[in-house]
Formats: C-alpha cells, structure tokens, sequence
C-alpha cells in the first residue's frame, strides 16, 4: 500500500496535536518539520524559565510517534508538492500542514535607540524560549529587585507585570489605550484589571514609547508626553504576527476556511497562530494561544483524514478552548473567541462574567474571580440581571432550555402545565434568565454554551467532536413541533445553577459496599462532601479513593510541595473545585500568592520547587517524557526516591479527583 507522507511544519501545540491526531493511521506517514537547532518547548510553560527557576530542559514538549527533522521550513513549492529547508535540503509532502506559529510584535521601526537597546540585551520580548532564558539574564543581572517597564497591557503584559510585582520588582506599565486589553478580555474585564495594575505597579495609559536610550547602568524610556522612565529593563509585550515559509508575506500568516484548508491549496492547512480565518460565522479573525493552537492542530488533521476517506467531517472549526491566567491573585478564565464587544451579566461585585456575542450567538466568555474562594450561588454574582437590551440579548446566553425558564420567572412548578403559553413569549434559545450564574459554573460549562448557542450547522468548535453526532449524553435534548430542539437541564432551587449530573447519596440510598462506607465516614465526622457522597454511585470507585487518600497520607513529601503539584495539575487538568480547594489549603499553609500563581504555571521561584512541580507535570500529561537525568537532578536538589515515588500518588489523585467532579458536574456553585 502506498504511503501517504504529511508534512507537518512546526512543532509547537497546533504541530504536534496535528501528528498525534495522525499517529497510528495505518498508511500515512508524518513528519514534523522544526527549527533548526532547536528542541521542541511547551510555550505555555516559558513564564516558570522567565521569572521562576524552571531550567529550559524541564519544559520540553513530549514528541508525538512520527517522524522529526529540526530543519526551518524556508519555502513552499505548491506545484511540486516540496518543501525547502534551511539546510538546503528538499522534502516532499503529499498533505500540508502549515503550523508554524508566531513571533512577538516588536517596537516601530522608526522608534530612535531601539535596536541599540535589543543589542545591549535591555530590550525583551517575552514569547519564545529564548525570550525567557534572556529575560531571566537580565534580571539576575540586576542583583537585586530590578526597575521594569513593560510596554503593553494584554494577557501576557499583565501576568508579567503581576508575576514581577509579586517578586519585589518595581514595575511600570506602559498602554498605547487608556483601557488596554479591550482586544484580549473585553471592556468590562479590562477595566477591572486596569483597576488593579493601578492599585500596584505605576501605569502610563494612552500612551506611546517615543525614545529609548542608554545611560550609565540604567536604560531611559521616553514616552511621547515627555515623560522619562529610569529603568534596568524593557520587555515588549505588544502581541504577535503570524509567521509563515515563503511565498506567504511576512506577518501576513495562511488564510484559511472554516474547514481550516489555505486558500485556493490542494492539499494544503494551516493551524495555530500561523492560520488568519475567514468564515461566515466570525469573520475574519486569528487566535494565539496554546489550547487553541492544538485544538486547531487537531482539527486540521481530521479534515486531512476526511479528505483520504479516513474519517468523519469534523465540521467548521469553531473557535472554544479555554485558556486562563492569574493577574494580582485573581483568575481570569475564558472560552472561545473574545474579540467581538462583551455584555456583562453582573459588574457589581468583585467575581463577574461577560459575555462576547456575534450576531445571535455567544462566541466567547471572560469570568473574573478571586483564586480561591468558592463562589456560591447566593454570592454577589447571583444579583439579578438588568433589564432592558442587555436582557433580551441575553436570552441566548440562557443555561437552561425554555420550559425552565418559564418556571423559574414565572415560578410555574410543574413546566409541563404551561409550554404552550411559554412558547409565544421566547425563542428557542430561551427565555430571560432570572439571576447571573455563578462565574466558576460557567466557565466550566461555557464551552459548552458556546457550542449549543450557535446554529446547529455550526456547532463542530473544535477537533474533538463531529457536528453531525448525537449531543453528549449529559445535554439531552427533547423536541417540540414549534421550537425544534433545546437544551434540557435540570436547575436547583438557587435559580441560575445547575444541578449535578449524578445525584448524592446517604447511606440509606446507597446500596452495597457504598452504604457501609458512607455509614462509617457519616458516623466519624457527621457529614460527607458531595464528591463523596457522589462517588456512592460507584463502589469501586468509592473505595479506591478512599483508600489511595487514606494511604497518600503517610506520604513523606512535604505538604506544601503536594500543594503546589495539584496546583499545577488542576489548573491542566480544568477541575474548578478541586483548583479552588488546593488553592485554599496552598494559602492555609501559609505559601504566598506569588507560590501559588507561579504553581498555577507550573513553576516556581524556587529551583527544586520548580523541578518537583515539572516532574509532577510530565507524570500527568506525557510520563514517557521523564529523563534520567532529570530523576539524578532531583536526587541533587535533596529528594529521596520516596519522595520522588510520592508524586505518581499525588497526580494520580487529583487525576481521579478531576476527573470524577468533572464528570458528575460537581462545580464551586452547587458543591459544598
């Protein structure tokens, strides 16, 4: 059988989820063309190299099965099918995909002392791994808290600014918007995080660098109102620009459909931040993160094996991965595409969510919450929402399906005595909800709303399911002549928050070995937490867990590294309640916010911390990738094998943990 060769360029997210998507086809062969002279990285990780202590071999990204060639992809020949690489070398491909990623946006070019600045190693970027290695160079440079301006105000200027701050560092942050990050979080959340730079590091809002220059030991930053900044360093944090092999234009990036195919190219995909898409749905628009880039990745690659007759359709690509950062002890947690204007549902309080809408869908999500603290349903986010416009756009933001909407504004109990009336008065998205939904339950859920909120063709976001399956088995759907289908979900008496998939149990609804198990913990503490009162439906399940807690506690690795491993999982694995939990005992244990949000990276200021927390890393996520000599650099920082061993059982922990809240629905907002 002849074999199908697909080429992959780049070997970041977007690159390698394309190849593991394609591992294992019997036929097709993959090759992954990267740098040259480079190791593949986790990008997402680079902060921990940045401003932590995370050695650059600690964040290595784990190779798919396929073949690898560290060679840059120059030049594209698209009649001969061949790829020319920097070496001089040729590959020739039968399928393409383009995921060559991005580099970081840097000052005009007309900026006087710019590039002096760039040679002298005082001017940064923060985007590759050699952005990071040089950027931690020069702070330890400085010997002591150094003097920083960072010009921009998005997602990666913030956590930056954050992540210095909390270090003693003296920040200046520098916007060309008097609201910056509007782009990245919308209006809404970007006022609240404008709010907070403000409140700790020195802000110049609405304004530009106009001049940088060297004076001796420090740097000079001109801004354009005369304003002169005195600093040790300048990271430039202005966002990125597609970078793509000839003969695409540089900083242009691969036009690409919905189906994420180039444009007028047999053949031929793009993924990742490399891939400018152009669609009926969102327009024309351009991601840059790493969720997203392997969801692309992943996508790509399926239409591949559509196209050879290898798979389904996985439909358009719809843009709904998460992503999430911790900017002055607070998360910022979003879903799917924010660039379109943001309706919030609550702004009176600290913890709110809004809501990015296109047309008559939702397309994206922001929450802003405090870490660690469990947001009840009765909390300030439960405030009712305005009325007016934003309540009838709203509607289709709705949780729940029209017949419960019904019953909770007009406070029918059974739903089922009035869908007729209920009919006339909404859409089949629904009605107007009554109170805000906990920020924590919708982020958990908001990729989900994203996806049920669109137009049934264009429900396929992402690589992981086909528009055309059945809806997950946890969303049923009923059906009637005059709405088509809906949602069906059944809400708790706190309006507004969903109920648990599984139901708890006592031990007098148990049945088995669950009913003595929840007999004997009633009778020595009183009471039960829901996620055990939940696993009761599975005894197996109930009795491992317990079991694996009851022996994880003779572990002799120190409490607060436990803490910080499961910081780190949690916040892969997405399990809210039990991130909230972990961030809360990280804080009774007294780690400081600065530990806690450099675990959220997975890092730590702290060397052998930082080794310990990537090691617990790579055993969640790609265990083969665990190095010898990683296991002697250990040893080195003073762990025993024990303790070393300890890890497996704290990962596999929160593993099941996750796992079970994930599925059984247990979320902040209807856990106790």
């Amino acid at each position: 059988m002849t074999s199908h060769h697909a080429v992959i360029l780049g070997a970041g997210a977007a690159g390698t989820a394309a190849a593991r998507a394609l591992a294992g086809q019997e036929g097709i062969k993959a090759t992954i063309v990267g740098q040259t002279d480079e190791t593949p990285y986790t990008r997402m990780l680079i902060k921990g190299v940045a401003y932590g202590s995370s050695s650059p071999e600690l964040i290595r990204l784990p190779m798919p099965q396929a073949d690898f060639i560290a060679d840059t992809a120059e030049h594209v020949d698209f009649e001969s099918r061949t790829v020319h690489l920097a070496s001089g070398t040729t590959i020739a491909y039968d399928s393409l995909v383009v995921a060559t990623g991005s580099q970081a946006r840097g000052l005009e070019a007309n900026v006087p002392g710019a590039q002096q600045a760039a040679r002298a190693g005082t001017l940064v970027a923060l985007h590759s791994l050699a952005d990071a290695m040089q950027l931690r160079e020069a702070i330890l440079a400085c010997g002591r808290n150094a003097r920083v301006a960072i010009y921009g105000a998005g997602l990666t200027a913030s956590e930056t600014a954050s992540a210095l701050q909390a270090q003693g560092h003296e920040v200046s942050l520098i916007a060309r918007s008097k609201i910056p990050g509007v782009a990245t979080f919308g209006r809404s959340v970007a006022e609240r995080i404008a709010a907070h730079h403000q409140s700790r590091v020195s802000t110049f809002f609405g304004r530009v660098i106009s001049e940088i220059h060297p004076i001796p030991d420090a740097t000079v930053v001109t801004l354009d109102d005369g304003t002169d900044l005195i600093v040790d360093l300048v990271i430039i944090a202005l966002g990125t620009t597609p970078v793509a092999p000839a003969p695409w234009r540089k900083g242009e990036g691969v036009d690409v459909d919905d189906r994420l195919h180039a444009h007028g190219l047999e053949g031929v995909y793009a993924a990742g931040g490399v891939a400018v898409h152009h669609d009926h749905h969102l327009g024309t628009w351009r991601i840059d993160h790493w969720d997203d880039g392997a969801a692309q990745g992943t996508h790509a690659a399926r239409m591949l094996l559509h196209s050879l007759d290898r798979g389904e359709d996985p439909g358009p690509y719809r843009p709904r991965s998460a992503y999430m950062a911790m900017i002055y002890g607070r998360m910022i947690a979003g879903v799917g595409y924010t660039g379109y204007p943001d309706t919030p549902i609550d702004r009176s309080g600290e913890e709110f969510i809004v809501l990015h809408e296109h047309g008559d869908a939702v397309v994206g999500q922001v929450a802003l919450m405090q870490s660690g603290r469990c947001i009840s349903g009765d909390s300030a986010s439960m405030r009712p929402i305005p009325r007016g416009r934003h309540r009838r756009r709203l509607r289709r933001s709705c949780q729940s399906g029209p017949d419960e909407d019904h019953a909770r504004v007009t406070g029918d109990r059974d739903v089922s005595e009035s869908p007729r009336r209920h009919r006339r008065r909404t859409t089949s998205h629904g009605g107007p909800p009554a109170c805000a939904p906990s920020p924590t339950r919708i982020v958990v859920s908001c990729s989900q709303w994203v996806d049920r909120l669109l137009p049934p063709d264009q429900r396929a976001c992402d690589g992981s399911r086909d528009h055309r399956r059945p809806p997950s088995p946890s969303m049923p759907f009923s059906r009637s002549p005059d709405t088509g289908p809906r949602p069906r979900q059944t809400l708790s008496k706190r309006e507004g928050v969903t109920m648990p998939r599984l139901s708890r149990l006592t031990p007098e609804t148990a049945v088995g070995a669950s009913r003595d198990l929840l007999g004997e913990l009633v009778g020595r503490h009183a009471h039960v937490g829901d996620m055990v009162s939940t696993m009761a439906h599975s005894p197996a399940v109930l009795g491992g867990y317990l079991q694996l807690s009851r022996s994880m506690r003779r572990a002799k690795l120190d409490r607060k590294i436990s803490e910080r491993i499961s910081i780190a999982v949690q916040a892969q694995q997405g399990c809210r309640l039990c991130l909230q939990s972990h961030v809360a005992a990280a804080r009774s244990l007294g780690i400081s916010d600065e530990g806690i949000e450099l675990a959220h990276a997975g890092s730590s200021a702290d060397a052998s911390l930082a080794a310990i927390i990537v090691l617990g890393l790579q055993v969640y996520r790609e265990p083969m990738s665990i190095t010898d000599e990683q296991i002697d650099n250990l040893r080195a920082h003073g762990y025993s094998d024990r303790e070393v061993a300890d890890v497996v059982g704290i990962v596999a922990l929160n593993i099941l943990t996750g796992a079970f809240n994930l599925l059984a629905g247990l979320t902040p907002g209807n856990a106790d």
